[in-house]
């Protein structure tokens, strides 16, 4: 009998496990359809929202969900620890992931980065120029560790993460008015046309960094002369795409 009501009582506790399990699951794929919606304006969930009435229910959310978490990414110039009678500089935005780096995976140890090709002088160089900002769409907690690595002179005043950049039709976009810097004065080095697409004026495009032997690699030390004008005022909107041309 003893053994009996232990084998009842097992099942019984048992039950609610599974049940709590199941609810789990559901919870996890509801929520994981409703954000799908809420990126992807073409994904059967959006399709069904539509047809149901409650777009606007995924539309409200994406507004918050899909945008910088806060208005100005950058504080107001003069910082604390500038001088206040020094001029607001020139912004140089730079992205990390192929453009300043190289990620490639190791079975052994994971992800490796390697340094693009003269980094060290094109930050080293530029910092006497412009205030630099990195802005990635990695993950703090992974992009940080290889900032570190890459920039220990610490010439890249501020970083800006993926939630402080646009999320539209699947790419992660730099928004240059969350700056809170003139959007005339500011320079983006990237490799994705697409990242910089609110401002493509702005863009001096540059190859991707795939090939970590590609030690010969020219693109950021051509492009420190081309820099240095811009940043002198010397015709930025003709320069942008002699750099990009250059560059590659």
């Amino acid at each position: 009998m003893a053994e009996m009501m232990a084998k009842g009582g097992s099942a019984a506790a048992a039950a609610p496990t599974q049940r709590n399990n199941i609810m789990y699951l559901l919870s996890a794929l509801t929520t994981s359809m409703f954000i799908w919606g809420c990126v992807d304006a073409d994904s059967p969930p959006m399709k069904a929202a539509e047809l149901l009435g409650i777009k606007y229910l995924y539309d409200s959310f994406a507004e918050t969900f899909n945008k910088p978490h806060v208005d100005n990414l950058l504080p107001d110039w003069p910082m604390p620890n500038v001088p206040a009678n020094i001029p607001c500089p020139h912004t140089l935005v730079l992205d990390l992931e192929e453009t300043l780096v190289n990620a490639s995976w190791d079975k052994r140890y994971g992800w490796r980065y390697a340094k693009r090709p003269g980094v060290d002088k094109f930050l080293s160089t530029l910092a006497n120029y412009y205030e630099i900002v990195l802005m990635s769409p990695s993950l703090p907690q992974n992009a940080e560790p290889v900032i570190a690595a890459l920039d220990k002179e610490r010439y890249i005043m501020h970083h800006v993460f993926r939630e402080g950049l646009h999320y539209i039709d699947g790419v992660h976009v730099k928004d240059l008015s969350k700056l809170n810097r003139p959007v005339n004065r500011i320079v983006v080095i990237d490799d994705d046309r697409d990242a910089v697409k609110l401002h493509p004026d702005n863009l001096i495009k540059v190859k991707p960094y795939t090939d970590k032997h590609d030690r010969e690699d020219k693109t950021l030390l051509n492009l420190i002369p081309i820099l240095v004008e811009v940043s002198r005022g010397v015709g930025w909107g003709s320069r942008a795409g002699d750099g990009a041309s250059r560059a590659a």
